[in-house]
C-alpha cells in the first residue's frame, strides 16, 4: 500500500511506503552496527555507520534495494575488520 499526495503541480507523489519503511526496519535489527532510514522524497534507504572509520569519519551509503544495502554494509564492515 501506497499514500500519494496531490503537488502544486497537480501531479502526484509518493510519499510514504510502508513496505521501504519496514525493510529500513529489518535491515537495522539485522546490522546493529547501522542506522537505517527510508528517505520518502529520495526512495532511497540511507544507511549510517554507528562505527568509525581509520580518519575518525561515519560512512553513508544509499540504495533502492534493501538486499543490495544489505550487501553493502556487510562488505565495509569486512572491509573495516581485514582491510
Amino acid at each position: 500500500m501506497l499514500t500519494w499526495h496531490e503537488g502544486a503541480s497537480g501531479q502526484e507523489r509518493e510519499l510514504y511506503d510502508p513496505e521501504k519503511r519496514r525493510a529500513a526496519e529489518v535491515l537495522e535489527a539485522r546490522n546493529p552496527g547501522w542506522m537505517i532510514m527510508y528517505g520518502s522524497y529520495s526512495r532511497h534507504l540511507w544507511a549510517w555507520s554507528r562505527f568509525a572509520t581509520r580518519d575518525g569519519w561515519s560512512i553513508l551509503i544509499a540504495s533502492r534495494d534493501p538486499a543490495g544495502l544489505d550487501e553493502r554494509m556487510k562488505r565495509l564492515e569486512r572491509e573495516r575488520r581485514f582491510g
